[in-house]
């Protein structure tokens, strides 16, 4: 069931629903508004729209960052996956040299 959260980032109040329970909201709040300091501190009396759009943009990033290491993961546990499956299937094949599916 979804709860109701009431937030407050740069004097941005907003009211938003989520499902995933109170210390997953808190920590995915925590992050953004990190986020968001992060680029008011390096920036400068940029507005909070400015600030919004950097955060999104650098959230984005880690993102893409996280993803492309994750599809890298995969592809390297694929490639290892396949070369043990052969070398398996030369094990069985060597046991049983006469073997109906050969």
């Amino acid at each position: 069931m979804k709860k109701r959260y009431e937030i407050n980032i740069l004097g941005q109040s907003l009211s938003v629903l989520h499902g995933s329970g109170d210390e997953y909201v808190e920590n995915v709040i925590r992050y953004v508004k990190d986020r968001m300091q992060e680029v008011e501190r390096s920036s400068g009396g940029i507005n909070t729209l400015s600030i919004a759009i950097l955060a999104a943009l650098n959230i984005a990033d880690d993102f893409f960052k996280i993803k492309e290491a994750k599809d890298s993961i995969y592809n390297q546990m694929e490639i290892k996956s396949e070369g043990l499956i052969k070398i398996l299937n030369g094990i069985s094949r060597s046991e049983n040299p006469c073997d109906v599916r050969d």
